[in-house]
């Protein structure tokens, strides 16, 4: 795969609020990417050690090329940060540093020739890690009408769900829907014709919803950051890069709830109860830190791009980034 141009959306911004006044450092970056983040903490900081998480392999692959240099400081590895960071939160290694940059890059719409970018003819994929799960075009054969309008409903916030979702069913049963471009044209097609020109296309919405829904992005991130806020040492720092209201919403109730509050660590002192005494002994949460957790918010509201940063990187336009530093 040949790699779109990349920049980091509001990375000095992150440098400047995820810093700590001691090395060595251990910095998780959550979603690696082609590594722009994290190229920029290791040259910040000549002691830190990198755990770099993607999803998607080639990506993956990409960012190993990117981080030749700081080999003996990087450790890569190929899974969702959900997952990661689940397992990672039982264990005793705590972070300094996490980020997350939440959304798709840019590489994805130019050139990861999954379906991903509205105007492709790319077969409905839009996995981000494209050797698990069900693809876009699964999702819209196994899903009924009703489904599809409460996924773009709810992933998309589309003011006119109920109409492509109909329009959907029927090009799906007439076998009229396989790639990119069909369904792209196909909402086009459906909305009012007041809406068919704007300046952003209006499947957007659509892909948007489909995207989220095939790769449980929001559950994703509900699942990871509670484990990650527990990952993190005493006065170790996390911030969450977002590009909508849904995601950022997880992130602020998130927050919220550990601010000057202290809270139990339920991924530690996890232990079995006779309920589940036929689970063998090793498949057991079994954890001795009982810590607490309290945050203190960074920024009291969520930093977004500069005019000049929009104007030289347009997608950093809805970026939104929240940090905190854990206190307890």
């Amino acid at each position: 795969m040949v790699m779109y141009g990349h920049t980091s959306v509001l990375l000095q911004e992150s440098l400047t609020l995820l810093s700590v006044p001691h090395e060595p450092v251990l910095m998780i970056d959550a979603t690696l990417g082609l590594a722009g983040h994290s190229i920029a903490f290791l040259e910040k900081y000549p002691g830190l050690q990198l755990i770099g998480i993607d999803a998607d392999a080639s990506m993956l692959e990409e960012a190993e090329k990117r981080l030749y240099p700081y080999k003996n400081r990087c450790t890569l590895v190929h899974q969702f940060f959900d997952d990661f960071f689940i397992n990672f939160s039982k264990g005793g290694q705590k972070a300094d540093i996490i980020l997350f940059d939440l959304g798709v890059s840019m590489v994805h719409f130019k050139e990861a020739r999954r379906g991903f970018g509205l105007m492709e003819d790319e077969i409905l994929d839009m996995r981000l890690n494209a050797k698990t799960g069900r693809t876009a075009l699964d999702l819209i054969e196994m899903s009924s009408e009703r489904d599809l309008v409460r996924i773009l409903k709810q992933y998309g916030e589309e003011q006119y769900a109920a109409a492509i979702a109909r329009a959907i069913v029927r090009a799906r049963d007439a076998h009229e829907l396989k790639t990119a471009r069909d369904l792209a044209d196909l909402v086009k097609r459906t909305v009012p014709a007041r809406v068919r020109y704007g300046k952003i296309h209006p499947a957007t919405k659509t892909f948007q919803a489909l995207r989220i829904a095939v790769n449980d992005e929001l559950g994703r991130i509900e699942r990871a950051l509670e484990p990650a806020l527990y990952s993190l040492a005493p006065s170790g720092c996390i911030g969450v890069i977002s590009f909508h209201s849904l995601e950022d919403r997880i992130v602020k109730q998130t927050f919220m709830r550990y601010v000057q509050k202290k809270s139990v660590n339920k991924y530690a002192d996890q232990k079995s109860s006779k309920s589940v005494l036929k689970t063998p002994i090793s498949s057991v949460d079994v954890h001795s830190d009982s810590s607490m957790l309290s945050l203190e918010l960074l920024v009291k509201k969520p930093i977004s791009a500069c005019q000049e940063e929009v104007r030289q990187n347009p997608a950093s336009r809805s970026a939104k980034l929240r940090a905190a530093r854990r206190i307890g």
